[in-house]
């Protein structure tokens, strides 16, 4: 292990790192900020910063216009980061993405934004400030184009914090008094809280979810609702459980014989419309293609596929149905 220099001052912080082993962060430079407030006790100058080719020193990465700090929250394969652009303390930020050593601003309401990650494909996620600057919601950012995702009912705040390569979109909302509320899901242009896809036997109330990788798992932040941990917050991870090849070969098989089956894309809510519970719950789709059951499968008089979040905590694991395991993974 070895330590990252900073730019001249005393802290600093690596954010992320890509698979080129590209760093980006930040780091002071020990020069006083005039935009901090008088009592402010970190008073230095922070610029966000890329570490690379294995070395220690950082290369400082531009802020927007006269802006004297920023961070750089997250860097993909490309080598694209975001974060934000702004002075001391939040007054003003600015929503910025980075490219060969230029900084581009993104898109807002005119209250300022912030950019907490990109995937593979330059979609960018974030928050943005609402335009009458009372709050703020997730925010999407698509060639330039900023989409607002807004929250959920009943909060009053949102931010997004993770997107994948298939454009699934993870973060958490706030209440009025900005306490964690719900984790999301957004898909398919609707925000889904995450909670309503889990079973009630995971004992986990999610209140933020913050990354998703390729394989649509979900690290987040969950309250333990009973039992001696009650009340406790607790880390948890997500993973959706598929048959993928099994569920592909069927549903190209009766696409075949019916072209009114159509090829689904992955990542949607469906339910099993044969199934005696298909009222309860959603299936939270990963990756398998699904053909929904009010196409084909009632007609075939069975499932083709789905998917369905119950709860594994220590050695303990609860199926649906007899199959289709789905598993969280409370981390203490």
């Amino acid at each position: 292990m070895s330590a990252l220099l900073t730019l001249g001052g005393n802290n600093g912080q690596a954010s992320a790192i890509n698979n080129s082993g590209q760093i980006v962060g930040f780091a002071e430079n020990g020069i006083v900020d005039s935009s901090c407030p008088p009592n402010a006790t970190n008073n230095r100058i922070q610029l966000p910063v890329l570490w690379k080719n294995g070395k220690a020193h950082p290369l400082a990465l531009p802020t927007l216009g006269s802006d004297p700090d920023g961070d750089a929250f997250w860097i993909n394969d490309q080598g694209q980061a975001v974060g934000f652009s702004g002075t001391c303390g939040g007054a003003t930020v600015h929503a910025v993405s980075w490219e060969n050593g230029t900084a581009t601003p993104l898109p807002d309401l005119g209250t300022g934004a912030i950019a907490q990650g990109i995937n593979n494909r330059g979609q960018i996620v974030g928050t943005v400030g609402s335009a009458d600057n009372t709050t703020q919601y997730g925010a999407l950012w698509q060639n330039g184009v900023l989409t607002n995702l807004g929250t959920l009912p009943g909060d009053f705040a949102a931010i997004a914090t993770g997107i994948n390569d298939r454009g699934q979109v993870v973060g958490s909302t706030w209440d009025s008094s900005f306490n964690w509320s719900h984790a999301f899901i957004y898909q398919d242009g609707v925000m889904t809280d995450l909670n309503t896809l889990f079973p009630a036997s995971s004992n986990l109330y999610a209140t933020m979810a913050n990354k998703i990788n390729e394989r649509g798992q979900i690290s987040g932040m969950a309250t333990v609702l009973s039992g001696p941990d009650a009340g406790n917050i607790h880390a948890f991870l997500a993973t959706p459980h598929t048959k993928a090849w099994d569920c592909r070969l069927r549903m190209s098989h009766l696409h075949d014989r019916n072209p009114m089956c159509p090829r689904m894309l992955a990542n949607s809510i469906c339910r099993d419309s044969d199934s005696s519970t298909s009222g309860d719950k959603g299936y939270f789709r990963s990756f398998a293609p699904c053909i929904p059951a009010i196409w084909c499968a009632k007609a075939q008089g069975r499932r083709l596929c789905g998917t369905r979040w119950v709860t594994r905590i220590s050695t303990v694991t609860q199926n649906v149905h007899g199959k289709w395991p789905k598993t969280i993974h409370r981390m203490a």
